[in-house]
């Protein structure tokens, strides 16, 4: 008969907190390898409604491929898109940005192909210092994005936001003033997003 021992196994509470400690560090400790001072948000789906104003009129460097080299100000872009933008903030460094980009580009496909509503149009907006690590990330890819892809080198349209989290989605109207933010990556084509992007 075995004699139950009154000392308690420390692997019990040793491997738990081993692992309670790698998830904080995992998930709230900004990365130190990266060259920005920003941090990102894992897998916050927090979205709230904003009334802050956006620089419409700020010109941004277009890096989508075959269109590179050209500047664009948001405006421009609203211009042809009754219902606003959709943008994304987002660097090749984010793992969670990048593990968002193929549910991006199947939302934009359905954006774009969703005929008589008013839905808003689909950019994204690197934050990377080159826009050659994006130009390289576009190679690994196993299909060629086709939403808008424009460049912030220095983060300071991204701050002008308020946006130090990655990635961080906003719904602008053409007015400018910002209808919507998301937080984190999001299921895009979740029924609840498709419909608040159709009807709001």
């Amino acid at each position: 008969m075995e004699r139950s021992s009154s000392k308690k196994d420390p692997s019990r509470i040793f491997y738990p907190l081993v692992i309670l400690v790698s998830l904080f560090l995992a998930y709230w400790v900004p990365s130190a390898f990266t060259r920005r001072h920003f941090k990102f948000s894992i897998a916050s789906v927090e979205a709230s409604h904003s009334r802050r104003n956006v620089d419409m009129k700020a010109k941004l460097l277009r890096i989508t491929p075959g269109t590179q080299g050209e500047r664009v100000s948001l405006e421009e872009l609203a211009a042809r898109s009754p219902n606003g933008l959709l943008v994304n903030f987002w660097a090749t460094w984010c793992a969670p940005c990048l593990e968002e980009i193929p549910a991006l580009e199947s939302l934009h496909r359905q954006l774009s192909g969703t005929k008589g509503l008013a839905l808003p149009h689909l950019i994204t907006i690197s934050v990377d210092e080159k826009a050659k690590d994006v130009s390289a990330l576009y190679k690994t890819l196993a299909f060629q994005p086709t939403f808008e892809v424009l460049h912030d080198p220095d983060g300071a349209f991204a701050e002008s936001m308020g946006t130090t989290r990655f990635p961080e989605t906003y719904w602008i109207k053409g007015n400018g003033e910002v209808n919507y933010k998301w937080l984190g990556p999001q299921f895009w084509l979740s029924e609840a997003i498709l419909r608040r992007l159709a009807h709001d």
